[in-house]
């Protein structure tokens, strides 16, 4: 089994240009591409927006999913949090369950 490719962090992706910043969040970009929830491993193949590269996407959705995330009571061995973000795209999908 191959293992997916891990993605930058949000600081290794965020912006150097503070005009860049203000760019890519007012051309909310960071919503859910093409009605779906995809990790970085797939969402990498996808074509970007016009304008933008595939990293600034990426933040634009990882900055999206962290404003809306809810912690959980578990961690992780490192002592982080799981984590979810509330996409509505859940909500759809636990519907079908």
């Amino acid at each position: 089994m191959r293992m997916p490719v891990t993605p930058k962090t949000l600081y290794e992706l965020f912006p150097k240009d503070a005009k860049r910043l203000g760019q890519i969040y007012s051309a909310d970009i960071g919503r859910l591409p093409l009605g779906r929830y995809p990790h970085w491993d797939k969402l990498r193949f996808l074509p970007h927006p016009d304008g933008f590269s595939r990293d600034e996407w990426w933040f634009a959705i990882k900055s999206q999913r962290h404003g809306s995330r809810h912690d959980l009571p578990f961690r992780d061995k490192l002592g982080n949090p799981f984590w979810f973000a509330d996409s509505g795209y859940l909500y759809r999908r636990l519907h079908q369950v």
